[in-house]
C-alpha cells in the first residue's frame, strides 16, 4: 500500500480528535474516558460531510437508546429477567429496522441498539446505577462526537463537491456513449451491457452520497437539488435508451435506410449543448411510402426519441447550472421539488435478519444465565455486533468470520497497548507519544480498510483507560477475548438458520421476487404504479447485475433491461386497457406475458396473440395500446414478418 497525503491526514485527524476527547473526558472526571476515544475512532471519516452525518446519527441514536433504557429499567429494574427480554426485543427490532433503511440513517438504529445493550446488559445486576451509567455513557459519547466534529470542521475540513462533480460527469459521459450505441442499433454487446448495469447501480445508489451531502456545508441546497434532478431524469432515460436501441436494432433494413437522415439529425441534436426536437419530423420518410406496420414503428420510435431528448436536454441544462449558468424558471421550480431516488426496502431480508439477531441474543443470554459467567455481557454484545453489522451480506459466514479474525487482532493489539506500551508512559507527554505509536499506524491502515477502524475501537474498548494506569488482570482480559470469540461463533451459527448463504441463492431470490412482482401486475394500475415499478425494477436490476458479474454470468445482463422494458410496456397496456373486457386479446396477452420467467425464451405462440392484440387496438384506433404492443412485438420477435391489419380503419 502506498501511503499518501490523504492517509496521513486521516490518521492525524483521528489521533488529534481521540487525544482531545480523552483529555476532556478525563478532566471532567468521567468514569470511562476511553469511550470518548472509541467514539472518535468510529466516527472518523476522510470527508467532513460523512463525519457530521455519522456524528448526528450517533448522537441521536445514543440519546434515544439512553431514554428508552431508562424507561424500560424504571418498570423492570426489580425483574432482571424481564429487563433482559425487553432489551433484547427492543435492540433486535431496532437492528431489523436498520435493514429497511438503505441510507446512512440506518446508523441511528444500529448505534441505538448497541448503546442500549452496552448500558442495560452490562449493568443488569446493578439497576440502582443505571441512571448514572446512562448519563455517563451519553456524556462520554457526546464528548467524542464534539471532538471529532471540531477537529474535522475547524482544523481539517474537506468537501464532497469535487467527488460529486466527478461522479455526475462520469454519468453523462457514459450516457453519451450509450446514446450513440442505441442510435446506431448496437445492442447485445456483453461488455457494454455490463458497463450499463454498473452505471445503473452507481446511479441507483446515489442516495448514499446525497444523505451525506446534506451535512456538507460546502455544497449548497441548489447544487444538491440539481444533482437529485439529474439522477431523476437519468433513471427515466435508462429504459428509454434501452427501448430505442432495441427498436432500431429490430428495424427492417429498408426502413433503417429511410430513417438514416432522421437518426443522424437526432445524433447531432443529442451531442449539442441544447438538444431540441421540434424540427426532427422534417427528416422522416413520407407517410405514403410506409406500410401500416412501418408507420406504427416510426410513430412509436418518434415518441420515445422526443421523450428522451426532452429529458436529455434538461439534464444538460442542469449540468450547466452546476457550472454556473442560469436555469429557466419552470425547470428551476421542478428541480427544487425533486426528491432523491431511495431504493425500496427489502422487508423479507429485514425479517430474516431480525429473527437471526433475536435468536443469537437468546442463545447467548441462555448460555450466560446457565454458566453465570462474568464475561457473559461482553459475549452477548459482540455476538450481536457480529450478526447485526456483518450478517446482512450475500455470504454472512465469510463476513462474520472476517470480523472474528479482526476481533482477535484487536484483542492482541489491546494487550500490547495495555501491558507493554502504556507502562512506559509516566506523564501526559509520554502518554501522547505511546498513543501516537499505537493510533497513527492504525489510522493510516483505516484510511483504506474500514476493518482497521473496528480494530482500533475494539482494542481501546478492552483497555481500562483511566486518569492513571490501571490495567485489567491478564486472566480477566483473556476471558474477555474468549467471550468475544464465543459470541462471534454463535452469531456465525445463527446467521445460517434463517438465510441461505451465497451469491447464487440471493440471485435466485431476486429472480423469484421479480416473477412475483410481474404476476402482481394484474390489478388496477396507474402512472404512480408505473413509477414505483420502475424504481423497484431498477433497484433489482442493479442488484442482479452485480451478482451476475460476481458469478461470471455477465452474458445475462442484457436480459435485465429487456425485462424492465417488458414490465413497463405491460403496465402501460394495463393502464390503457382498464376498460377493456377481460376476454379481449389484450387481457389474455397480459396474462401470458406476466407468467414468463426472467431467463426464459418468449414462446412462439405469443406472436399470434400479439398480432391479434394489435388488430384489436388498431380497430379501436387506440394509440395508447398500439405503441406498447408495437414495442413488445419488436423486442420479443425482431425477426418476425411485418404485421399488417386485416381491415383498414
Amino acid at each position: 500500500m502506498t501511503i499518501g497525503k490523504t492517509h496521513l491526514l486521516y490518521a492525524a485527524k483521528l489521533f488529534i480528535a481521540s487525544m482531545f476527547a480523552f483529555a476532556l473526558a478525563e478532566s471532567i472526571g468521567l468514569q470511562n474516558p476511553y469511550w470518548a476515544m472509541v467514539t472518535c475512532c468510529v466516527l472518523s471519516n476522510p470527508v467532513s460531510g460523512a463525519v457530521r452525518a455519522r456524528a448526528t446519527y450517533r448522537f441521536c441514536g445514543t440519546l434515544f437508546a439512553g431514554v428508552l433504557t431508562l424507561a424500560i429499567s424504571a418498570f423492570l429494574s426489580n425483574t432482571p429477567e424481564l429487563l433482559i427480554i425487553a432489551v433484547g426485543l427492543s435492540s433486535s427490532i431496532m437492528l431489523g429496522i436498520s435493514f429497511l433503511d438503505r441510507t446512512p440513517r440506518a446508523y441511528f438504529f444500529q448505534l441505538g441498539a448497541i448503546t442500549m445493550m452496552l448500558v442495560a446488559i452490562a449493568y443488569i445486576n446493578h439497576p440502582d446505577t443505571m441512571f448514572n451509567m446512562v448519563v455517563t455513557r451519553v456524556t462520554e459519547i457526546c464528548l467524542g462526537i464534539l471532538s471529532v466534529t471540531f477537529v474535522d470542521s475547524i482544523l481539517f475540513p474537506s468537501s464532497l463537491a469535487p467527488v460529486l462533480r466527478k461522479r455526475l460527469k462520469g454519468w453523462l459521459a457514459d450516457l453519451e456513449c450509450w446514446q450513440e450505441d442505441s442510435l446506431d442499433g448496437k445492442t447485445g454487446d456483453v461488455l457494454a451491457e455490463t458497463d450499463r448495469i454498473r452505471l445503473l447501480t452507481d446511479i441507483a445508489t446515489f442516495n448514499q452520497m446525497m444523505t451525506t451531502l446534506g451535512y456538507d456545508s460546502s455544497v449548497d441546497k441548489t447544487k444538491r437539488q440539481a444533482a437529485v434532478a439529474i439522477q431523476q431524469r437519468v433513471l427515466l432515460i435508462v429504459p428509454l435508451l434501452s427501448s430505442i436501441g432495441s427498436s432500431i436494432t429490430a428495424l427492417p433494413e429498408s426502413l433503417r435506410t429511410a430513417l438514416a437522415p432522421w437518426l443522424a439529425n437526432i445524433s447531432m441534436q443529442a451531442r449539442g449543448e441544447r438538444p431540441e426536437y421540434g424540427d426532427l419530423d422534417a427528416d422522416l420518410p413520407p407517410v405514403v411510402q410506409l406500410s401500416a406496420w412501418e408507420k406504427l414503428i416510426v410513430d412509436e420510435l418518434t415518441e420515445c426519441v422526443k421523450h428522451w431528448l426532452r429529458l436529455w436536454g434538461e439534464v444538460r441544462r442542469l449540468n450547466a447550472f452546476l457550472e454556473g449558468e442560469s436555469l429557466p424558471d419552470s425547470l428551476y421550480s421542478e428541480m427544487m421539488r425533486s426528491k432523491v431516488f431511495s431504493p425500496p426496502a427489502d422487508t423479507g431480508m429485514a425479517i430474516r435478519m431480525f429473527a437471526g439477531i433475536l435468536t443469537t441474543y437468546t442463545v447467548l443470554c441462555c448460555l450466560w444465565f446457565l454458566t453465570g459467567w462474568e464475561q457473559g455481557a461482553n459475549m452477548v454484545l459482540l455476538g450481536i455486533v457480529a450478526i447485526g453489522f456483518f450478517g446482512g451480506g450475500d455470504n454472512p459466514g465469510a463476513a462474520i468470520a472476517t470480523f472474528g479474525r479482526f476481533s482477535l487482532i484487536a484483542m492482541s493489539l489491546g494487550a500490547l497497548l495495555s501491558y507493554v506500551l502504556l507502562p512506559i508512559a509516566g506523564d501526559y507527554g509520554s502518554f501522547l507519544i505511546v498513543m501516537g505509536i499505537f493510533l497513527l499506524p492504525l489510522g493510516i491502515w483505516a484510511a483504506t480498510n474500514p476493518m482497521a477502524t473496528l480494530v482500533m475501537a475494539l482494542s481501546l474498548s478492552n483497555v481500562n483507560f483511566q486518569g492513571h494506569y490501571a490495567p485489567n488482570n491478564m486472566g480477566l482480559y483473556l476471558e474477555g477475548t474468549t467471550g468475544t470469540l464465543i459470541g462471534v461463533y454463535c452469531a456465525f451459527l445463527c446467521a445460517s438458520l434463517f438465510r441461505r448463504w451465497g451469491t447464487d441463492h440471493v440471485l435466485t431470490r431476486l429472480i423469484r421476487k421479480d416473477a412475483q412482482e410481474m404476476l402482481g401486475l394484474d390489478r388496477h394500475v396507474s402512472e404512480r404504479d408505473l413509477r414505483r415499478y420502475q424504481e423497484r425494477a431498477l433497484d433489482r436490476i442493479s442488484a442482479l447485475g452485480t451478482r451476475l458479474a460476481a458469478l461470471g454470468q455477465t452474458d445475462r445482463s442484457a436480459q435485465l433491461l429487456a425485462r424492465l422494458n417488458t414490465g413497463i410496456n405491460l403496465i402501460q397496456l394495463q393502464c390503457a386497457s382498464e376498460c377493456i373486457r377481460k376476454t379481449s386479446p389484450i387481457a389474455e396477452l397480459l396474462r401470458e406475458f406476466r407468467q414468463l420467467p426472467l431467463n426464459s425464451e418468449t414462446p412462439a405462440e405469443l406472436l399470434d396473440k400479439l398480432n391479434a392484440s394489435l388488430h384489436y387496438a388498431w380497430m379501436k384506433n387506440a394509440h395508447e395500446l398500439l405503441y406498447p404492443l408495437t414495442r413488445l412485438r419488436q423486442h420479443h420477435f425482431p425477426q418476425a414478418l411485418q404485421w399488417s391489419p386485416e381491415h383498414d380503419r
